[in-house]
């Protein structure tokens, strides 16, 4: 995926890192589902328009494509982790 399709940015309280996709989608959460646990994430909570993930890191996906990783202050490992579910999702 090319880096101009989703940007990254600290969460307000500087406590996640977010990536936000610059276009439109709308993601198929139950792939979702099924890709995370494929990536050794427990689902912890799985709703119509978000889940959120537990591995090393919690993420919360939502349905309109932004995807949040929590409990991380290292930015360039957000950036990866946020590409690689981008890259399986879109």
């Amino acid at each position: 995926m090319k880096s101009n399709y989703y940007i990254f940015k600290p969460c307000t309280t500087g406590a996640a890192f977010q990536g936000v996709v610059k276009k439109l989608v709308k993601i198929d959460m139950s792939k979702a589902k099924e890709i995370l646990k494929k990536e050794g994430y427990e689902i912890k909570l799985s709703l119509k328009d978000m889940i959120i993930a537990k591995n090393k890191y919690t993420i919360n996906i939502f349905k309109d494509g932004r995807v949040l990783v929590k409990e991380i202050k290292d930015e360039e490992k957000a950036k990866e982790i946020i590409k690689k579910i981008y890259e399986k999702l879109l």
